[in-house]
């Protein structure tokens, strides 16, 4: 019976497999997101402690402005404080303690004189100015309690100090421009001796996070295509060591220009 088989021949096992199709495309490695920095005040920078490529933290110092008007601002709100509560303060309390005194004084005169009075011993109208003068001094006690008290501590005015000084911190501290996320410096477009202006971008910065990977692909690529799904990804600068990303996003519209949908993989 051997010898009744024929030659050996090639042949190919055919196997029931998935299809798979493979879809080719370039793309670029973007952040997750940015964040922009500016300026809320207007000046001149000092000093810029940052460059590109560095990496921040939240609070991070990026750059300095000029601030003496800022401080001047400061110590002036500072100096209306203390006025407040060194002079104004203590000034009010002790007319008010004399606008008593004489209050107490205006009435003790007019016991007096009503008793000398009742005795028939002065006349009526002498009287009277007594109690003029004790009414008279019964409003100063008033209005000396009035202006005391508005200048007490947690009333109005102090109030009003504290929140002009506060302001005034509050600007001196813009002149101070800090990172307010943490990642890496991406752009920089301050120097000493710039003049910047709310709305102009100092710094960009691209925050901590999973990197991505923009993939426009052209609109008939639609129909393969699913979030979750595998992707192999090779850097032309390492073209020897491709590494894994899956789908993660697939943009609701195609870009009617270029006729493409953009895709991120997350890597």
């Amino acid at each position: 019976l051997q010898n009744l088989r024929g030659p050996v021949l090639a042949a190919y096992q055919v196997l029931e497999q998935p299809l798979v199709q493979t879809v080719v495309a370039s793309g670029r490695v973007v952040a997750v997101s940015r964040a922009q920095v500016g300026s809320p005040v207007t000046g001149v920078v000092v000093k810029r402690l940052v460059q590109e490529g560095d990496v921040v933290q939240p609070g991070d110092v990026l750059a300095v402005l000029r601030a003496d008007d800022f401080e001047a601002a400061v110590r002036e709100a500072e100096a209306s404080l203390a006025q407040l509560q060194q002079s104004a303060r203590p000034q009010a309390q002790a007319a008010l303690r004399d606008a008593e005194a004489r209050l107490a004084q205006a009435s003790r005169e007019v016991q007096r004189r009503q008793g000398l009075f009742q005795r028939q011993l002065i006349a009526r109208e002498t009287m009277e100015q007594a109690i003029q003068v004790q009414t008279t001094a019964r409003t100063a006690a008033e209005q000396a309690r009035l202006a005391a008290h508005a200048l007490g501590a947690g009333q109005p005015n102090e109030a009003a100090a504290l929140a002009r000084l506060a302001s005034a911190r509050a600007q001196l501290a813009k002149t101070t421009i800090r990172a307010e996320v943490g990642g890496t410096v991406l752009t920089r477009n301050a120097e000493p001796g710039d003049l910047v202006q709310p709305g102009r971008i100092l710094f960009e910065i691209a925050r901590t996070g999973d990197t991505e990977i923009l993939v426009p692909l052209d609109e008939k690529n639609l129909e393969v295509l699913a979030v979750g799904q595998a992707a192999q990804c090779v850097a032309d600068a390492y073209p020897a060591r491709p590494f894994a990303a899956k789908v993660s996003f697939i943009a609701p519209s195609v870009d009617p220009q270029r006729g493409t949908v953009d895709i991120r993989l997350s890597v």
